[in-house]
């Protein structure tokens, strides 16, 4: 990989932000839209990393494990919601009810 792969990690990136914008009706396409932020960033950091001759991937294993968490409480979150209200959507989803 080298620093011309930037565009693409830059594309992937504003993609994902853009899906996150407008699949904003269902729970699961915005999780699976900041999923696919995240993974843009972790390219990204190997991309930097790539270009400038460091060994250390750190960054990137921190950044896929902070992913991997918050896929596992979204998920979660996704079940509790969908069992609580009958479905993902986001406007059914009132949380003055608490």
């Amino acid at each position: 990989m080298s620093i011309s792969s930037l565009p693409i990690f830059s594309f992937i990136t504003l993609l994902a932000l853009l899906s996150f914008i407008i699949q904003r009706h269902h729970v699961l396409m915005c999780l699976l839209s900041l999923e696919a932020t995240l993974l843009s960033l972790a390219f990204g950091i190997t991309i930097i990393s790539a270009s400038s001759n460091a060994v250390d991937m750190f960054y990137c294993i921190v950044v896929l494990s902070f992913a991997a968490c918050e896929a596992a409480v979204a998920l979660a979150v996704l079940v509790v919601v969908t069992r609580s209200f009958g479905s993902d959507l986001i406007n059914s989803v009132n949380t003055n009810k608490c």
